[in-house]
């Protein structure tokens, strides 16, 4: 009788099938670590530009001597004046002129980064009594990625806050 060495047609087939298997679930694994490490500095950059936003317009409401909501309720816009020589006004609405939509600190300052969209800002002015000071809530969404885009290249946050005036 006489040996044959070597491997059969079906062992080859079954050895190149899990071989080919083992390498598309660990390119997906790759994938995946990187597409979230992706999202997760998108959602970076959309939490500090916000964060950044909100910390201004909290100081400039904190430091007003008056505010008022314009454009209905809620406003889209809000109006601060700080009594100096001579007064400083200040205007915080959403600048629809640019894009992406950013929001606008008077005309051409800007509180978000150039490749964040915001979105949906709305104010609303709660006046003071004798022995509370007026408030004004203040809430905004910033988005990262287009609305068209693959859901996971998309990135949004709402932010949200209320912040007391100190002079009253």
């Amino acid at each position: 009788m006489k040996l044959v060495y070597g491997y059969t047609l079906i062992e080859v087939l079954v050895v190149v099938t899990l071989t080919a298997i083992l390498a598309v679930a660990t390119v997906n694994l790759f994938l995946t670590s990187v597409q979230g490490g992706s999202k997760a500095a998108r959602l970076n950059e959309v939490r500090s530009s916000g964060d950044y936003a909100l910390a201004q317009i909290e100081r400039l409401v904190r430091n007003a001597d008056t505010v008022t909501c314009v454009g209905g309720s809620p406003a889209t816009q809000l109006d601060i004046v700080k009594n100096t020589t001579p007064p400083t006004t200040y205007t915080i609405q959403i600048d629809t002129s640019v894009t992406p939509n950013r929001i606008q600190l008077n005309a051409g300052l800007y509180l978000t980064a150039s490749n964040i969209i915001a979105s949906n800002l709305s104010f609303t002015c709660i006046a003071g009594t004798v022995f509370t000071p007026p408030k004004v809530g203040i809430t905004f969404t910033l988005q990262r990625g287009e609305t068209g885009a693959r859901p996971s290249d998309v990135v949004r946050e709402t932010f949200v806050t209320t912040t007391l005036l100190r002079t009253y």
